[in-house]
């Protein structure tokens, strides 16, 4: 066997053989990583909102925000681990109230399924309506869980 292929051989078995550490995420980086994945939810909203209300005429990729609003709605529930919302803007209601808020976040994930559908429908009076289903789901999902800005 030649070296090269020798040292990529041992790669390859460290990183199937040893998996990596369970990382100890600090509520800081639990606070970062929800922002980031609050930021995809609004960007892709936005988008959604421009096309479904007509200032710009789909370009071919309204499924596709559809899609990623949905995805990033299906990972709402597993980002608000215990311990993790201290000093992130996030309120205590989401760990005091675990129900409510569930309900909350299968609300807004509902809702984005909703919106996903109606989009791939591809009937502009569905699209609109969705689209003020999901708005009002973060809405109300900020107004309980959020602290102000």
């Amino acid at each position: 066997m030649r070296p090269a292929h020798l040292s990529l051989l041992l790669v390859i078995t460290a990183f199937t053989v040893s998996p990596p550490a369970a990382a100890e995420t600090s509520p800081e980086d639990w606070g970062k990583y929800r922002q980031a994945a609050m930021e995809v939810m609004k960007g892709h909203i936005s988008a959604i909102s421009l096309v479904a209300f007509g200032k710009v005429d789909d370009t071919g990729y309204l499924q596709n925000h559809a899609d990623g609003l949905a995805a990033a709605a299906a990972e709402l529930g597993a980002i608000f681990p215990p311990g993790s919302g201290e000093g992130t803007g996030s309120l205590d209601s989401i760990w005091s109230e675990p129900e409510k808020f569930a309900a909350a976040v299968k609300e807004a994930q509902d809702s984005a399924a909703a919106l996903q559908s109606a989009v791939a429908s591809g009937e502009r009076g569905a699209i609109a309506g969705a689209f003020r289903g999901a708005g009002g789901s973060c809405k109300g999902c900020h107004e309980d869980f959020r602290a102000e800005e």
